[in-house]
């Protein structure tokens, strides 16, 4: 291992601190959704790709490290099963690739700083994405941190990390309000905001109209995971393939306690002026 990579691992480790110059050290967080995949015989997963800054800011000089992981979550029990056979070389349910960057920048003008990144330990699946070294420009812009090499309005291009910070309890207090109402006859109240075509949304509640008989009545919500994110692909829930759009959101593991049996399910929320939605309801 050179020195430059070991000088610039030991001040990773160390702790943050918000330096000069105006930009936050810390953890800053961006992360993706590219797109919901259908694979027969009805294998359903939701791809992220989530990054990661690490920052140290001692005056000017900027230190840290960039991590990007990108990764299949499984909607739905089903999707996890035998029957689901997915195509290599992302064939295991969960297949998730992770790269990694030593990072070091320097102030160049107020609120902005060039940055060198080179590549270093990754893992995971092999998903066929490079660790090429690179550069780019962090500037700070109200409350984010924007890497962005042009313009900074350019939405495929700029990416607007937050600070990282607890799960939006606004998102979790929408998919309680969901679960309630699909579960006492608001079903179709539900899946009216959401991006279900009308026919789809009028199975889902014929079919969870036989899930209640089976599983007895609602009582309790236990979310098991959550995924926040920024943006969307434009033709979602298709891939990125024609560019993406900013938007707030979260995706939701959870399970919904019953009298007769607890229900493993997914969710979907956005954020849209200050208030939640479900845009997808798996449950």
């Amino acid at each position: 291992m050179s020195r430059w990579i070991m000088t610039v691992t030991m001040l990773t480790c160390m702790s943050t601190w918000s330096g000069a110059q105006g930009l936050p050290g810390g953890d800053w967080r961006h992360a993706d959704v590219r797109g919901l995949v259908m694979t027969p015989p009805g294998c359903l997963r939701l791809w992220l790709e989530e990054r990661n800054y690490q920052l140290k800011n001692d005056n000017g000089t900027l230190t840290g490290s960039y991590g990007n992981v990108i990764r299949a979550m499984p909607i739905g029990p089903p999707s996890y099963g035998p029957q689901c056979k997915y195509d290599a070389p992302a064939a295991n349910p969960v297949a998730a690739q992770y790269r990694s960057w030593a990072i070091v920048g320097s102030s160049f003008d107020p609120g902005k700083w060039r940055l060198r990144a080179q590549a270093a330990l990754g893992g995971g699946d092999p998903l066929g994405f490079n660790a090429a070294d690179f550069e780019t420009t962090l500037t700070s812009k109200d409350e984010a941190l924007v890497d962005a090499a042009g313009s900074l309005d350019d939405v495929n291009q700029a990416l607007m990390f937050r600070r990282a910070g607890p799960s939006p309890g606004g998102a979790r207090e929408a998919l309680e309000i969901a679960l309630r109402k699909i579960n006492t006859g608001g079903c179709l109240e539900v899946m009216g905001g959401t991006l279900l075509p009308e026919a789809v949304r009028t199975q889902v509640c014929e079919l969870r109209q036989e899930i209640v008989k089976l599983a007895g009545r609602y009582v309790s919500l236990s979310v098991e995971h959550v995924a926040q994110f920024d943006r969307v692909p434009n033709t979602f829930p298709k891939d990125g393939a024609n560019g993406f759009r900013r938007q707030s959101g979260a995706v939701f593991v959870f399970t919904a306690q019953h009298e007769k049996q607890a229900l493993t399910g997914n969710a979907m929320a956005y954020e849209e002026g200050g208030a939640w939605r479900i845009v997808f309801l798996w449950a």
